[in-house]
């Protein structure tokens, strides 16, 4: 067989881009950030919090510290910016790694109407001891992830494609296992938002404290 003949075009259109940065802010900044968070907690600015954590899971805080008024007890003004930059400069690079399918039809015209400014949307989680995330995603949003600040030996998140959860697909196709990140202080995970993921109970007396967020992008205003 004469391969110089042969006419080969490769693309690809089935898998699942996530990208782990390191130290993506400095120990000390994760450090400060945990403790104005607990100060918020602690605040009557976290009162519009308390029935979104009754219906959630148990041990888990939720709030939206970003949101309250800048001479509010929590964060300050200088780490709200932080937190939100860092995220969007996270983003462009995620946007970026992703490898293009040259052949695959774009058909969502729907697209046309947004913008490439993102729309972000954070709240921070506090997982004492036990406490545990079920499997979900964030369907809806262009992609997810989570901004670790406390969270070494709290437990791992954990990544499931779909076809690894419906078992559709043969146990040697490439992209139908499943990932575990054990976070470090500093970290930021991002993946799709249609990626069902969870996290383990907390086996120790500290704490587990990120921020998770989606991000959409923002519809292009009409000009007459």
């Amino acid at each position: 067989m004469n391969k110089f003949l042969w006419k080969i075009e490769d693309t690809c259109i089935d898998y699942t881009p996530v990208t782990v940065i390191r130290n993506a802010i400095t120990k000390q900044q994760c450090v400060k950030i945990v403790e104005q968070l607990h100060e918020y907690v602690d605040s009557e600015h976290d009162l519009e919090s308390k029935k979104f954590n009754e219906d959630n899971n148990p041990g888990c805080w939720r709030g939206f510290p970003t949101l309250a008024p800048d001479d509010a007890p929590g964060l300050s003004v200088e780490n709200k910016d932080l937190v939100r930059k860092t995220i969007e400069e996270a983003g462009k690079h995620y946007l970026k790694s992703w490898p293009q399918a040259e052949k695959l039809s774009f058909t969502t015209w729907q697209a046309d109407m947004f913008s490439e400014e993102f729309n972000v949307q954070i709240w921070f989680n506090i997982n004492q001891k036990g406490a545990a995330n079920m499997i979900h995603n964030h369907h809806g949003a262009l992609f997810s992830g989570v901004f670790y600040f406390q969270a070494e030996g709290t437990g791992a998140l954990r990544l499931y494609p779909e076809n690894f959860l419906t078992g559709n697909t043969h146990p040697c196709w490439p992209y139908k296992g499943t990932m575990n990140h054990q976070p470090q202080d500093g970290d930021i995970v991002l993946f799709p938002a249609h990626l069902n993921h969870d996290i383990p109970a907390n086996p120790i007396d500290i704490p587990r404290v990120n921020c998770a967020f989606n991000v959409a992008l923002a519809p292009k205003h009409n000009t007459p």
